[in-house]
């Protein structure tokens, strides 16, 4: 027990922490029933790669995630009036729970068409949460080569012998934006969703 109380967390002669006995787990039947759904999960991904058929899956995924974030804040929406509202086509007006599930659906989709640090990042957080805009990611044509000379193809510290320079730079650039927004020259725009 690691929070217990301090009298009871030690041994009182030695000042050493107790051990407790846990149970011995049955690893070998836990993973021998774990590795045939592994196996089956792995085949059905590739079975819907093979088909065609992602899109539309990846697509009903997003539909439920975003019914079940609002359903763990006590919401419930159906999936059916979510799809008709995603298509422009609501058969009602639609509520203020159906508008926070689009939201949501919104945020998901986007997090999924952006590379993998910028959803993570700070600006990517903050345009899912609703306070920032979605930057528009800088894709360059295919079929040029880069100029040597321009900043925007070589990121910054690319070839330099100190890997850490540019996190500590990127480090440097939020301190400043932070000194700025505490100062009160930014103002703090208050968020849209808290779904993230």
């Amino acid at each position: 027990m690691a929070f217990g109380s301090r009298a009871g967390d030690y041994d009182k002669e030695h000042l050493v922490p107790r051990t407790y006995d846990l149970p011995e787990l049955p690893w070998e039947q836990i993973a021998g029933r774990l590795e045939p759904i592994t196996i089956a999960i792995l085949r059905f991904d590739a079975r819907l790669e093979a088909s065609g058929l992602v899109a539309g899956w990846q697509s009903r995924c997003d539909m439920t995630e975003a019914v079940r974030a609002l359903l763990l804040d006590g919401h419930l929406v159906d999936v059916g009036d979510l799809v008709l509202h995603d298509a422009g086509m609501d058969v009602r007006h639609p509520t203020h729970e159906l508008t926070r599930a689009a939201a949501a659906l919104r945020s998901r989709r986007t997090a999924l068409a952006r590379k993998a640090p910028w959803p993570l990042s700070i600006d990517g957080l903050a345009a899912l949460r609703g306070i920032g805009p979605v930057a528009e990611s800088s894709v360059k044509p295919k079929g040029r080569k880069p100029d040597p000379d321009d900043d925007e193809a070589y990121p910054l510290y690319a070839n330099d012998a100190d890997p850490w320079k540019a996190h500590f730079a990127e480090i440097d650039a939020l301190l400043e934006r932070t000194n700025k927004v505490l100062a009160g020259e930014t103002p703090i725009p208050k968020s849209r969703s808290h779904l993230v």
